[in-house]
Formats: C-alpha cells, sequence, structure tokens
C-alpha cells in the first residue's frame, strides 16, 4: 500500500502527502495515475505476402503521472482552501523540474519529471487541482543504491550507533537466546528479582564483564567469575575476491558503475560476466600512448555501462582523462538481469594490486 508521496521541487523545498493524515499538509491526494509499468512502442514491418507482420524493436514511452488533489481548510496550515490551492504552485511550478517519492510498505521509490500542467477547478463545491508530469525516463529507481565489493574495503560502520552496550541484548554465550542475555551498567543495577535462566552480565570496566545468572530455586544471584570482553566494532571488512555475484532485483535490465583502484602496476586487466560470457578488457598499451603510463599505483578507473552516461574515465594525479579508446573494440557494455550476475577479473600481470567493486541502481517498471 502506498504510505506517503513526496514532492521536491526544483528549488529543494519538499512536500510530503501522507495519505493516512492529510491534515498536515491541507492537501489531500484523490487519485494518481501513471505509476504502473508504462506502455511500449512495438514497432513491426508487414509482410508483402503473408499474414502478420515482423517484430523489429520495441521501445518503453515516456512516464505520464496525473495527480488530482483536493485541498482542506486547516487553522494554522493552510488558513483558507485558496491558501491550499496556492501551495500547490509553489511545489508544481510548470515547465519546472521535479522529483517524485513514492513510500510503499515494501519499497521506496522516486522519478524526476517535468511539470506540464496544473489545473485548479476553482469554480466548484469541491475544489480540486489536476497535475501532469511528463517523466522522461519511464522506470522508477530504487532509493538505496548497492556496493558490491569484490577487492577491496568493504563499509560495514553504519550511523546511527552508539559505543555502549550497557542495557542492550548480547549473545556472549553461544547456544543461548540473545533475550536471555542482559548487560546492566554495575552490581547496583541488578534487578532484584530475575527471570528464570536470564544471564545478566555486569560492565566492571571497559574491556569486560562478570556474569550472573538467576536460579529458578530463590532467584539467588551467584557471580561465575567468568570474564567476556567487550564486543568490537567493526569498520570495515577486507574483502579479496576475485569473483562474485550482483544481486539484482529490479524489473529492468540496468547498467553498471565499476570502480577500479589500483595499489601496484597492472597490465591487461579483463572484466567478465560470467553468466552471459560477455567481457570489457583495458589495454594498457593504448593507456600509456594516450596518458603517458600504463596502469601504475594510486590510479582510479572508473566504467559507467548505464544506457546515456557510458564512459571510460582515469583519475590520476588529481587529473582526470577519457580513456574509452583504451577498451578492446569489441568490449560489452554490461547490464544486470533479475537474479544473480557473477563477474569476474583477470590480468595479465598484478591482479593482486587491484580493488573492485560494482555499484548499481535498481530500476523498476512500476510502483
Amino acid at each position: 500500500m502506498i504510505k506517503n508521496i513526496i514532492i521536491i521541487n526544483y528549488l529543494g523545498e519538499s512536500l510530503d502527502l501522507e495519505l493516512t493524515h492529510p491534515e498536515k499538509t491541507g492537501i489531500y491526494i484523490k487519485s494518481i495515475t501513471g505509476l504502473g509499468p508504462g506502455k511500449a512502442n512495438i514497432n513491426t514491418t508487414d509482410l508483402a505476402s503473408d499474414d502478420g507482420s515482423i517484430y523489429n524493436s520495441a521501445r518503453a514511452t515516456e512516464r505520464n503521472i496525473v495527480m488530482t488533489l483536493g485541498f482542506l481548510q486547516i487553522p494554522g496550515i493552510t488558513d483558507t482552501i485558496e491558501d491550499a490551492r496556492q501551495l500547490t504552485y509553489k511545489y508544481f511550478p510548470r515547465k519546472k523540474p521535479i522529483t517524485f517519492y513514492v513510500l510503499t510498505d515494501n519499497r521506496e521509490l522516486f522519478t524526476t519529471g517535468y511539470v506540464e500542467s496544473n489545473e485548479p477547478d476553482i469554480f466548484s463545491k469541491e475544489e480540486t487541482a489536476q497535475i501532469s508530469i511528463i517523466c522522461p525516463d519511464p522506470n522508477f529507481y530504487a532509493l538505496n543504491v548497492p556496493t558490491t565489493v569484490f577487492s577491496g574495503t568493504e563499509s560495514v560502520f553504519e550511523f546511527p550507533f552508539e559505543n555502549n552496550t550497557v542495557g542492550e541484548e548480547t549473545t556472549f554465550i553461544p547456544g543461548i537466546s540473545s533475550e536471555k542475555q542482559v548487560i546492566v551498567s554495575s552490581y547496583a543495577n541488578l534487578p532484584e528479582t530475575g527471570m528464570k535462566g536470564v544471564f545478566y552480565f555486569v560492565a566492571l570496566g571497559d574491556n569486560y564483564f562478570d556474569e550472573y545468572v538467576w536460579l529458578s530455586t530463590g532467584y539467588q544471584k551467584i557471580a561465575s567469575n567468568r570474564y567476556y570482553y567487550l564486543p568490537d566494532i567493526i569498520f570495515g571488512n577486507i574483502v579479496l575476491a576475485k569473483d562474485r555475484s550482483v544481486w539484482y532485483d529490479g524489473d529492468v535490465e540496468m547498467g553498471v558503475n565499476i570502480r577500479l583502484h589500483f595499489t601496484g602496476q597492472v597490465t591487461n586487466l579483463t572484466i567478465y560476466n560470467t553468466g552471459t560470457r560477455e567481457s570489457m578488457s583495458i589495454d594498457t598499451s593504448k593507456l600509456e600512448t594516450m596518458t603517458g603510463a600504463g596502469i601504475v599505483a594510486g590510479d582510479d578507473i572508473y566504467i559507467d555501462t548505464n544506457r546515456g552516461n557510458k564512459s571510460v574515465t582515469l583519475l590520476r594525479g588529481g587529473y582526470t582523462y577519457n580513456i574509452l579508446n583504451a577498451l578492446n573494440k569489441n568490449a560489452d557494455w554490461f547490464t544486470l538481469a533479475k537474479g544473480d550476475n557473477v563477474f569476474t577479473y583477470v590480468a595479465q600481470y598484478g591482479s593482486e594490486y587491484v580493488q573492485f567493486s560494482i555499484k548499481n541502481n535498481i530500476a523498476f517498471e512500476g510502483v
């Protein structure tokens, strides 16, 4: 079920239309069309001497989102219906770009478009406005952009965080449910009576805990004289893998953004999609001709295979070079299909100096 529609105008101002609480904005959504998979143009050629036609190609057309909005009179927010109607002029300015977010029970998606029209029905008992948004890109995209690290440092540290486990569940004793392992800050904070079978850990310092347990008879607490180290906060994991699967959950095939960081000299690097047998190679002799050196320590190469943005770029010493001509002549521009997509890479020399990761958007046909 759709929960929120959020509009961000070209000035960065946002309007959050919560479907179950229209009184927060004074604007409610009566209907929206254009959120599902759009139409496709199927191009065919008629047969001169037989029935039917031959398929040539197909393309998805632009998306047209049409919203019908109603207005409420909310003191302090929209004091009059006219105030509510004029809010739509601010957030849906004609000809200007907007970002359209949809939050559902299991997806958070967005698309971008341009306001084609904003037509209010002023002379009616229940005033409304119909807003048309043209989205040149027919797809919706997930808010989160996943990154798959093959070799390099995989980030695992996230905010918000608290470097204090007091009062939190812990799993110091393997085989015991985490709900039955609780940390308290001091002996004084141990409960007078406890739950049967629950282990309480008293924080004795920065590095260890003393364990107490409530017995089934009398709920007496006893010290075990065992010590447990505080859990470490892990900022990142070092990953060393030449091949790895990129899981793609979208509806539409999507290109990828490949980042290659080099810690040493590498010669003739090739990337493969093992499922489709597609490949893309960087010829370091051509790279040397173009930039004065092959792949050396400190280089970063960025490959974008997304439609309309295809590029291969080298970042070296603070300077950016277009190295598209360093690719092999028959290079394949990778796309992700729904499910597992297994990639690997090899180098003629220096593969251990390669740090490789893939980032990809997730595209959906509709909400």
